[in-house]
């Protein structure tokens, strides 16, 4: 995998450009960082629950089209019993097909901390790949539709979204999601979901903002879980076709 990332970022950094004679001085003036932690009281993906309460943290570093970046997802207390940790490491890269329409693909380390090196990528191993393209378009409602597959476990997802913004004030706005899709996952039923986000966001300043949102799920399968824990005994997964969570916390740019 270290040779899949580097040999992608080479070939996104050494693209022409259009001013070839400007390429030194864009990756020098371009350059940017985007940072974000906040809290979960749900890890949920695609319709289905990855973890219970977490603190999630970014880092992302951006030139242009091109961004790689990591999430560290850690989760807390009991729920650590029945859900794991998890490390995203992202590289993506976006071309513009035309006004107002934008192609982008990318991949995901997958990895799941303690089961294994970073490195050790097999459906049965610590961590996964997996690759996406995806196109959006700047219309009303933002539309967007995201093909994934994961080249270990074989799970192939297929995803539509749609977007609008609120202005609220001269900080501060509202931002209303709704993502639906269709999962194929390997050894299991196929999963039909949807997801529908309110998103709060305030700005103290330029490169420094607060976020606090409210989500909604609905899946085609059992496909949500919440932990419980009886004394003396493990954990118990109970699962439901439907889940609500929130999200809060602080992001920064530069």
């Amino acid at each position: 995998m270290r040779i899949y990332l580097l040999v992608a970022a080479l070939l996104v950094l050494i693209t022409p450009k259009t001013h070839a004679d400007d390429w030194a001085n864009d990756l020098a003036n371009d350059w940017g960082v985007e940072l974000s932690t906040g809290y979960v009281s749900e890890y949920a993906d695609r319709g289905t629950t990855v973890a219970g309460q977490q603190i999630q943290s970014n880092a992302t570093l951006t030139n242009g089209a091109f961004s790689t970046g990591v999430t560290y997802s850690r989760t807390l207390g009991d729920d650590r019993l029945a859900y794991g940790d998890e490390i995203d490491i992202n590289i993506d890269y976006g071309f513009e097909l035309g006004a107002g329409t934008m192609l982008n693909i990318g991949a995901d380390l997958i990895h799941a901390p303690g089961a294994g090196g970073l490195f050790d990528i097999g459906a049965a191993d610590a961590s996964t790949i997996e690759i996406y393209s995806g196109l959006s378009f700047e219309q009303k409602f933002s539309p967007a539709i995201t093909v994934l597959y994961d080249m270990n476990l074989g799970d192939f997802t297929l995803e539509a979204s749609a977007s609008r913004d609120v202005k609220v004030s001269e900080h501060s706005e509202l931002v209303f999601d709704l993502i639906g899709g269709f999962a194929s996952i390997a050894g299991a039923d196929n999963n039909l979901y949807l997801t529908t986000a309110a998103t709060y966001t305030h700005a103290f300043a330029d490169n420094l903002s607060a976020f606090a949102g409210l989500y909604g799920g609905l899946s085609s399968e059992h496909s949500y879980t919440d932990a419980s824990f009886p004394a003396g005994l493990a954990p118990v997964l109970n699962t439901s076709t439907t889940s609500a969570w929130i999200r809060i916390g602080l992001s920064a740019g530069f």
